[in-house]
């Protein structure tokens, strides 16, 4: 009996153990003979791996593995892209083999450089004024309100009265969020074997909370486009954040962890105080960015130094001031530090999946290597590190998928 790759399916194969969705909902049962339609129809599920009998456990890609670490480029570049990680811990192991399988690392993970577009501050982490450490501090701090849907949203998740007609009537107030999110619960992102026409079905098979979670993640989503193109790609923003969703949705069902849509607006707004400090403060960004890359610093441990506190903590007074759940808030703030949150648990897949999003190269916040690995974080959750290549292979389905809701 072993797990093997959707890919390598082949009709008349038997299923040694059952598939279920992300949800739990059982799609295929223990002993179901393969056809070809199963295969058409796990793809679509966007399921990468199932178990199988009489298949011995293979090596995950291990001669393209060695070809690939035999490349002198692709090596400088893959320590470089972990300097700051222990590569002794089994899951950083385990990433570091899978990156060159799944990204170009040759083009995609460049040397530190001086970046000739910097603006000229004189500026070094230790100087920047004290008063721009206390402005960041201050209640008078300017920050991004939350959209009013998104607020509305917040108040029928908090309110244990609401029901789904509540949920679809705030939800249906705005009709591209009501068609993004049908798209989304009638894509292999839930798997349902029939069409959901409605807002009211869908809260009724997934739940209030869960869809209005949803909803809100979405809703904040625009945001992003007033980071200013010059200091980072928007695009490559909203992909990182997107993909740090998506990776914390898988990983806390693989876990069995409850509240996988709150989890998945985690991830999706892990960064976002990167968002504040890239429109009010641009000039001080790109030469922190810059700083950054010419010394192959942690951009988030540089941030303490140059802005008084880090993204993390920015985040958390924004979703703070947005009175958003403090589980969310708690899993934002505390997502490169989750051995101190208060839901360590939600904190630590957060955590996770800005490691490997990071890794894959799955677009960028701005950080340039692999942040530091808490190793509380992944002996706080049953994850195998056999089973990180069939999580990357589903979140980059259900990435594309996203990208293409989302440009809908």
């Amino acid at each position: 009996m072993g797990t093997i790759a959707i890919r390598q399916l082949k009709p008349d194969m038997v299923l040694s153990d059952r598939v279920c969705d992300l949800n739990g909902r059982l799609l295929m049962p223990k002993g179901e003979k393969i056809e070809e339609r199963h295969i058409r129809i796990l793809k679509t599920w966007g399921i990468a791996e199932v178990s199988i009998v009489g298949t011995a456990q293979p090596e995950e890609s291990g001669a393209e593995a060695l070809d690939v670490m035999a490349d002198e480029v692709v090596q400088e570049r893959l320590e470089h892209l972990f300097r700051h990680v222990d590569r002794t811990h089994p899951f950083v192991e385990a990433l570091y083999r899978l990156v060159p399988l799944v990204r170009d690392v040759r083009a995609s993970v460049p040397l530190p450089a001086a970046d000739p577009d910097a603006p000229e501050t004189g500026d070094t982490p230790a100087s920047v004024p004290g008063e721009l450490k206390r402005r960041i501090h201050t209640d008078t701090l300017e920050l991004p309100e939350l959209p009013a849907i998104a607020v509305e949203l917040k108040d029928v998740i908090e309110d244990p009265r609401s029901s789904a007609e509540n949920v679809a009537r705030v939800v249906m107030k705005s009709p591209s969020l009501t068609a993004r999110l049908l798209k989304i619960v009638n894509s292999s992102f839930y798997g349902f074997p029939s069409k959901i026409d409605n807002i009211s079905r869908a809260v009724a098979l997934i739940g209030g909370r869960e869809v209005s979670s949803l909803a809100l993640g979405i809703s904040v989503i625009p945001l992003f486009q007033s980071i200013p193109g010059n200091i980072i790609d928007v695009g490559s923003f909203f992909t990182h954040s997107l993909a740090g969703g998506i990776v914390s949705r898988i990983i806390a069902a693989r876990s069995n962890v409850p509240h996988t849509e709150q989890l998945f607006v985690g991830g999706l707004l892990h960064d976002i105080g990167r968002l504040y400090t890239y429109t009010r403060f641009p000039e001080k960004a790109h030469f922190l960015l810059q700083h950054c890359r010419t010394t192959a610093q942690l951009l988030y441990v540089e941030e303490e130094a140059f802005f008084g506190l880090s993204h993390a903590r920015i985040g958390k007074l924004m979703l703070e001031k947005w009175k958003l759940p403090p589980m969310l808030i708690d899993s934002v703030c505390h997502h490169h530090q989750p051995s101190r949150a208060a839901f360590p648990e939600h904190a630590a897949i957060v955590h996770l999946a800005d490691i490997i999003v990071n890794g894959i190269g799955l677009g960028s916040s701005g950080e340039r290597c692999v942040p530091v690995l808490d190793p509380a974080a992944w002996d706080t959750l049953p994850l195998s590190s056999r089973g990180l290549n069939s999580i990357v292979q589903q979140t980059q389905h259900q990435l594309a998928l996203f990208e293409h809701v989302m440009s809908g």
